[in-house]
């Protein structure tokens, strides 16, 4: 879900929802830290969503262990599928990996800020939203 409460504070701000800065996010909300996500551009999941590269080249152990989020990503886009298989699809449409992040990321409760930037203050970080430029 797009986040807009401007007051709220975090304990760990994500920046990039590339496939790094989701596993980022969701590792700190595994840990039960307040998590915000701000991404640059309207999608998450960079290369593995938009170039269509998938993660099938991450290391085995990750991709082989249930536990990790990029395994249950894999497992998201075969539940899309249908497949009753419990083998993960890699490389599924950009718009399926893309909707597999987001829903890992709503479970997690991890809020995103989409076309946005950030501008270092004195003692803040402050969130230039890049649509009105």
């Amino acid at each position: 879900d797009a986040y807009t409460n401007p007051l709220q504070q975090f304990d760990v701000l994500v920046y990039g929802g590339t496939p790094a800065g989701i596993a980022a996010a969701l590792s700190a909300a595994e840990l039960e830290r307040n998590v915000l996500l701000v991404e640059p551009s309207g999608h998450v999941g960079g290369m593995a969503t938009e170039g269509g590269i998938g993660l099938r080249d991450g290391p085995e152990y990750m991709r082989s262990n249930p536990k990790s989020s990029q395994f249950r990503w894999g497992l998201r886009n075969a539940r899309f599928y249908n497949s009753s298989s419990t083998t993960p699809i890699w490389q599924p449409d950009h718009w399926v990996g893309e909707q597999s992040f987001m829903k890992m990321l709503k479970d997690a409760n991890v809020r995103i800020i989409f076309n946005s930037s950030l501008v270092e203050g004195i003692d803040s970080i402050q969130i230039e939203n890049n649509n009105s430029k």
